[in-house]
Order: structure tokens, then C-alpha cells, then sequence
């Protein structure tokens, strides 16, 4: 029925009300409908589907095409387009356009942004030519900057990757055991500095320019000058540093296995050798030893060192709470599991909770596809039993529409007990008028007696 007038089918923006027998209009915006969901919006009105409603602006996380609004792409909070990111999801940042969980080589995580290097960096911790943890092929590292030559006092190493400070005697190597050149007081032996052949007792050097032994500093064993700076070798329970005889490596070195301090990669904030951090400077994340800018996929950072994330997870906030899951696994609860359980339906690699009450397992929020036991699904709803105008269907876990014009029916969807208004019930079936030799009696037709 649709304004007091009997109908077939209820019109375009409208949907039957089968427990009514009404046409019932759909909400604003929405052309075709069911009653629990939008089938296709008003675009002249300016309207947009979304998982069965119609919205005047899509929803976040989604864009508009065609007339649907769509789920942005993974990672993505907010976009215009499948390929135009605006804004990205938590552990998430934004490059060209698009989100990534790790910023490409030549690229450092910048906030929620990948922002460029240095062009002679290849991976670094800042815009700046000082901030670079790697150098672009033809480039060394040293203290933090790429250069493309070693310094004076440095030689190549790590295959003309790096350079490294020459051995404390030395103004000039070639690496850390072989000198090309030597520190005042000293000769070049080799590729040795020793003292000269004028040999001096134990605290004492050779002055060239005195002709003479002349004490070292109080603090050096032996020495090729009188400053503290121009230690051999030290006394027990000191360590030799950059010439110096020192009680204790700095927080910044480590102590090699020849009993010297050598200072820590410039990336490292503390170290215990050339090639293993054991913290990062303000910014970077400790990661198997290595100081990085960001922890990347399947980790997570806590408290400045990076952990691996839980199993299946992509990326996490910590071992028990995934953001993303590894394919086909699906996100729900902060777990990645192969199926939804029981109550959850599957939308953009995630388990969302079903909405319909008493459903087992749900198509999209808003329609059920199988219901709980003891009850029974009708039109993407569950109910006790089947509404007026539907009958269980062969499954009796479903209900069907009783066949026109039945306006309620038993044991199957053909066998009237009640018709629509101008029909009358005889025999389990409605008629427009009843059949010879019955009448109607509350418009059920009841045969005339057989005198008649």
C-alpha cells in the first residue's frame, strides 16, 4: 500500500514493508533500498554510497568515484584519489603521494613525511651534509659528513666506503697498522713511528733539537714529546687515546682488543666496537646494533630500540598490538588471524564487529548472512520467527516471501492463510472473486451447501 492506494511494487524511493503491507519511504537522498540499506544514492543531489547510506561529503578514510565512496588505500587516512595520499595513518609516512612504513633510500622520516637527504647521503638522520649515515657511491663517510676524498690524519677502509683516523703516531697512513708519515720526535720505520736510534730510559724521549733525553708528561710510560699528548705507551691500568694516557675510554669510544680507545661510528651515540652500537643519538633507534632513522616493517620502537613485531603482523605498536597484517591475514583486535570469528565480517583487511543483533556471521555491518541459533535471517536481519507475510524457507533457517497475492502463508511460500485486501482465501489460495458455488464470508470463500 502507498498512500492509501493498493500496489504490486512499491516505487522508486521506497522499499515493502512486509509486516505492514507498506511502502515505506527510504532516507533522504537514497533511489532504491531495502529496509535495513541504500542500494543507489541521488548523484544529481549531490549524494554518495557508502557501506548502504547516502552521504552529502564521503566519509574519512574514503574517496568519491562514481558515485561510491571508496576505501582509501592501506596505510592512507585521508586521500582525493586511490593515488593521492593526503594525510597517512599512524607508523605510516607520506611519500609521493602514496604512505609507506619505510622511507625510501636518500629519504629520513620527517615527522609524518619522507623529506630528501643531502645529495651525497644515501641513507641519513637530517636535511643537512653533516647528518648523513651513509654516502652516495663515490662518497666516504667521516664524522657524520660524506666527502670525496679522505682528510689529512684519516685513510680509506670498508671497501673506499669510510675513513677512519690514521693511528695516533701517524700524520699519514694507509691503514690502522701501516704509517706514512709520523709525529714530531719520531722516525718512520716500516711503516712504524719509533723514536730515533738515541735511546732514552723509560719516561725520557729523544730531543732533536736539545740532542737530548728529555722527560715525557707525568702521565705517559713512554713518549716522542713532553706533552700529554705525545704518549707511547702508558703506565698499567691507563689507555692509550689519540695520544693521550687516559683512565677510562670516553662514553664515545670503545676499547679495542690492542688496548686503545677508538671512537664510536658518528652515527652511534655509545658503542663496543667499529661496527655495533649500543645507543643512538636523539631521532635514530637502536636496530641490531645499528642506529637508524626509523624501525621499519614487522618492528616496533620502545623506549629508542627497535623489536620485531608479533607473528603475521606488518606493522605494530608493540608485540601484542598490530596496525597491519602480513597477507591474507586479517586485522581484529590488534591480532592478525587467517578468518573473522564468529560475529565479524571482513572489510579492507580487517574483522569489524557485525551490528545485527543475534547474527553469527555478517556480509557488511548492516546484513546478516547466517544467524544464532533459534533464530532465523529474513532480508540481512535475524528475528525469533518469521515475520507476517514470509514462511521458513526448506532450510528453516531462512525465511521467503509468501507468493502474491497471500498476504500470510504456511508451509510453503504457495499455501495462502490470509490474502491482501480485494482477495479472497479458499483452499490455501486467494482469488480476485470466489470460485462457483462458495461465497465470501470475511473474505474467505466458503462453499455454498450442496443443495445449492
Amino acid at each position: 500500500m502507498l498512500n492509501g492506494t493498493c500496489t504490486t511494487t512499491c516505487p522508486s524511493g521506497t522499499y515493502a514493508a512486509l509486516t505492514t503491507g507498506s511502502c515505506i519511504s527510504c532516507s533522504v537522498g537514497c533511489l532504491t533500498c531495502t529496509s535495513t540499506s541504500c542500494q543507489n544514492c541521488s548523484l544529481t543531489q549531490g549524494f554518495s554510497l557508502f557501506n548502504g547510506k547516502c552521504y552529502t561529503t564521503c566519509p574519512t578514510g574514503t574517496y568519491l568515484a562514481s558515485g561510491i565512496c571508496q576505501n582509501c588505500p592501506s596505510g592512507c587516512a585521508v586521500c582525493s584519489l586511490p593515488t593521492n595520499c593526503n594525510i597517512c595513518s599512524t607508523g605510516f609516512y607520506k611519500y609521493n603521494n602514496s604512505c609507506v612504513t619505510v622511507c625510501p633510500q636518500g629519504f629520513y622520516a620527517n615527522g609524518a613525511s619522507c623529506t630528501a637527504c643531502d645529495a651525497s647521503c644515501s641513507t641519513c638522520v637530517g636535511p643537512s651534509v653533516t647528518d648523513c649515515t651513509n654516502c652516495q657511491a663515490k662518497y666516504l663517510q667521516y664524522s657524520g659528513q660524506c666527502v670525496l676524498s679522505c682528510p689529512s690524519g684519516t685513510y680509506p677502509a670498508n671497501n673506499n666506503t669510510a675513513c677512519f683516523d690514521c693511528p695516533s703516531l701517524c700524520t699519514s697512513c694507509n691503514s690502522s697498522t701501516y704509517c706514512l708519515g709520523c709525529q714530531p720526535n719520531l722516525v718512520l720505520t716500516n711503516g712504524q713511528c719509533k723514536p730515533p736510534n738515541n735511546t732514552c730510559p723509560s719516561g725520557q724521549f729523544y730531543n732533536l733539537i736539545l740532542m737530548s733525553c728529555q722527560p715525557c708528561s707525568s702521565t705517559c710510560l713512554t713518549c716522542s714529546g713532553s706533552s700529554s699528548t705525545n704518549c707511547l705507551t702508558c703506565p698499567t691500568g691507563s689507555i692509550l687515546t689519540n695520544g693521550q694516557c687516559l683512565s677510562n675510554c670516553t662514553s664515545t669510544q670503545y676499547l679495542t682488543t690492542s688496548g686503545q680507545c677508538q671512537n664510536c661510528p658518528v652515527n652511534c651515540t655509545t658503542c663496543n666496537s667499529s661496527a655495533y652500537c649500543t645507543s643512538c643519538p636523539t631521532g635514530q633507534y637502536l636496530r641490531n646494533g645499528s642506529c637508524v632513522s626509523n624501525c621499519g616493517s614487522n618492528m616496533y620502537n620502545f623506549n629508542g630500540i627497535c623489536y620485531p613485531c608479533g607473528a603475521n603482523c606488518s606493522t605494530c605498536t608493540s608485540l601484542t598490538q598490530c596496525i597491519t597484517c602480513i597477507s591474507p591475514n586479517l586485522l581484529t583486535n590488534g591480532q592478525c588471524v587467517i578468518n573473522c570469528p564468529s560475529g565479524y565480517y571482513v572489510s579492507g583487511g580487517q574483522c569489524l564487529n557485525c551490528t545485527v543483533f543475534n547474527c553469527l556471521t555478517c556480509i557488511n555491518a548492516s546484513s546478516c548472512g547466517q544467524c544464532l541459533s533459534g533464530t532465523i535471517l529474513y532480508y540481512g536481519n535475524c528475528y525469533s520467527s518469521c515475520p507476517n507475510g514470509t514462511v521458513s524457507g526448506l532450510s528453516s533457517t531462512t525465511c521467503i516471501p509468501c507468493a502474491s497475492p497471500c498476504a500470510s502463508c504456511s508451509f510453503n511460500e504457495t499455501n495462502c492463510t490470509s490474502c491482501i485486501s480485494g482477495s479472497y482465501l479458499y483452499q490455501g489460495q486467494c482469488y480476485s472473486s470466489c470460485p462457483n458455488q462458495t461465497y465470501s464470508n470475511n473474505l474467505t470463500c466458503v462453499p455454498c451447501d450442496y443443495k445449492c
